[in-house]
């Protein structure tokens, strides 16, 4: 994959943040990872304000946490859908949450993934895995 190729990891939990950059890490292609840590973060690294102001690519791809500060996921799904050069890019939530209205609400906002997080990390790195192999060319 080309290492120009650019996942965004956006959650507010470093822990989090570590066990999907560990399952992206443990493939074998190339890649550049950028963690965000709440949903203004999102917003300004794909809007290219403030702090990511000289940032000169778009993620391909975005692992949205739903419950993070300042924005959460779903605003940041909102927000996403208002601008046109975004929708493109595919979101998958990786959730602590089980909520089934969580995932259709997500799924309505444009997510192309839902993901519960669960209590063992390794399966998270596996569904993360699985993912970023589907993308892979």
């Amino acid at each position: 994959m080309d290492p120009n190729f650019t996942i965004l990891v956006a959650d507010d939990d470093a822990d989090d943040r570590k066990t999907i950059s560990d399952a992206l890490n443990a493939l074998p292609i190339n890649f550049t990872i950028v963690n965000v840590q709440n949903g203004r973060e999102v917003m300004d690294y794909l809007l290219k304000r403030d702090r990511f102001a000289g940032v000169n690519n778009s993620p391909d791809l975005i692992f949205l946490d739903l419950n993070m500060p300042l924005l959460d996921g779903f605003e940041v799904l909102k927000g996403i859908r208002i601008h046109q050069v975004l929708t493109s890019i595919p979101v998958h939530v990786v959730t602590v949450s089980r909520n089934p209205d969580d995932e259709d609400k997500a799924r309505k906002l444009g997510a192309v993934g839902f993901h519960s997080k669960g209590h063992r990390s390794e399966e998270l790195m596996e569904t993360v895995k699985a993912i970023i192999s589907g993308h892979h060319p």
